[in-house]
């Protein structure tokens, strides 16, 4: 005589089109959710409705995959994190990323030339945060720029890019003004639209970027480089320039330029 479990497990199969095997052939498949029988949703009052497993298990992923961490930082943490750097900056920069942590500041600007920690530094806040159970996100701006792109192309609103971006517990944005092309007037809008929301909804962030204002003025719009050299709300936003040697090629661009 079948048991209870098993027989629910049998119509919960049944009803979502899996064959579960009989005793005779091999155990039973076993069954997380009993709400939903693990098809990530249900039926109330004749609506389907996302069960709570499903949406758990997604928040779950996006708080511990490290898969759009580039390779080489798959590794960087606060912990490893070299301050004692012949950097300008560098220490004020590590600062300012545990104040993030803290609540302190809600965003941080790390701006200088390529080698000198920042990418670093913003990755080892991702896995931080991480640490703490809150969603984080890495992203690299041209890539972001390129989601945009497709977008356009496929007539799709920037509306849901907007607001995936803007909503997350913490976010990074690296390497802002890479790259030759130069972002339409459009794009420049969706990604000050980003970094607003993230000020007015209190959600932590870091841009990187190699560019100067003027440079981000220029190619971006005034709108963009006034809320990433924060104009408005200096108590709440942090910017650090960084020189010094690159820890990639050994050169002091701070140097060079004297």
């Amino acid at each position: 005589m079948e048991s209870l479990g098993t027989i629910l497990q049998r119509i919960a199969a049944q009803s979502s089109g899996k064959a579960i095997a009989n005793s005779t052939v091999g155990e039973p498949t076993p069954i997380d959710c009993w709400v939903c029988f693990d098809r990530g949703f249900y039926t109330r009052s004749g609506e389907l409705v996302q069960c709570a497993c499903k949406k758990s298990a997604y928040e779950q992923h996006l708080r511990t995959k490290i898969a759009d961490l580039p390779s080489e930082l798959a590794a960087s943490s606060i912990a490893n994190f070299d301050q004692s750097r012949s950097v300008h900056g560098l220490r004020d920069a590590y600062e300012a990323g545990l104040a993030l942590l803290d609540g302190r500041l809600i965003g941080l600007l790390l701006e200088g030339d390529a080698g000198l920690g920042k990418t670093h530094l913003a990755a080892a806040l991702v896995k931080a945060f991480r640490e703490q159970d809150m969603l984080a996100r890495f992203v690299f701006v041209p890539d972001l720029i390129a989601e945009l792109r497709m977008a356009i192309q496929a007539d799709q609103s920037f509306d849901a890019i907007i607001e995936s971006y803007a909503k997350h517990g913490f976010l990074v944005l690296d390497d802002l003004g890479r790259g030759r092309e130069t972002p339409t007037p459009f794009e420049a809008d969706a990604l000050t639209r980003i970094i607003q929301a993230r000020y007015a909804g209190n959600q932590p962030f870091v841009i990187t970027t190699n560019r100067s204002f003027d440079d981000v003025a220029y190619n971006f719009g005034h709108g963009m480089a006034d809320r990433m050299w924060n104009v408005s709300v200096p108590d709440r936003f942090c910017h650090v320039q960084l020189f010094g040697a690159s820890a990639r090629t050994n050169i002091n661009y701070e140097e060079m330029e004297s």
